[in-house]
């Protein structure tokens, strides 16, 4: 799937997720093009393989600190078919 960056940042945009870095401050953000998927374990224990469900995300990372933040697709209204 193809992330529009721009139509992630409308979209945060719209659900108030506007704040500052939780880390330092600063409001200067880069939104990653791909997705990440994280994943779902019911067994810690367990190694994975494959069949675990997974939530897509997409990572926003501060320009000036590096924190990484993650926001789910779905919950903007992006989640892939």
């Amino acid at each position: 799937m193809h992330i529009d960056r721009a139509e992630v940042g409308k979209r945060l945009t719209e659900k108030g997720a506007t704040l500052p870095c939780y880390r330092c401050g600063k409001n200067n953000f880069t939104i990653l093009s791909g997705v990440s998927k994280l994943v779902l374990h019911s067994d810690i224990t367990q190694e994975p393989d494959g069949s675990e469900p997974s939530v897509p995300v997409v990572s926003v990372v501060c320009q000036n600190c590096g924190a990484v933040t993650s926001h789910a697709l779905g919950s903007l209204g992006l989640k892939p078919e």
